[in-house]
């Protein structure tokens, strides 16, 4: 399923949502405040450099569970471990190094077979 970028209209954190693409459209809830969100196209996941987010990015597709927050602050301080597990990051580097130091792998895209011709 494709990961979203959502923003709340209520206290404009920034979070991902995980949902199908039939539901992409559907109006999403933010895990802080329980706000009412909606897509943010602009940000879906800036790729590069060491821009700094504007405000705190919430990942609702990474998450740990609460008991393990302060091994988890331990092993990588400059992640920011919020009450429900969600993991928030403050710029790009810190959210890329993250993926990398748990590993975590971008599904390849499906590749479309090539019709052939019927002679």
């Amino acid at each position: 399923m494709p990961i979203y970028s959502c923003i709340c209209d209520e206290c404009v954190i920034k979070f991902e949502v995980v949902k199908p693409m039939i539901q992409s459209d559907k109006i999403a809830f933010c895990p802080r405040c329980n706000g009412k969100a909606r897509r943010d196209y602009q940000t879906d996941l800036p790729n590069s450099g060491n821009k700094n987010y504007p405000k705190l990015f919430v990942s609702e597709a990474l998450g740990i569970h609460p008991d393990e927050a302060a091994e988890h602050r331990k092993r990588y301080p400059n992640v920011e471990v919020l009450p429900e597990g969600q993991l928030g990051f403050h710029n790009v580097s810190d959210h890329k190094k993250h993926l990398e130091a748990i590993n975590w792998q971008k599904k390849p895209a499906k590749n479309k077979r090539k019709s052939q011709k019927i002679s």
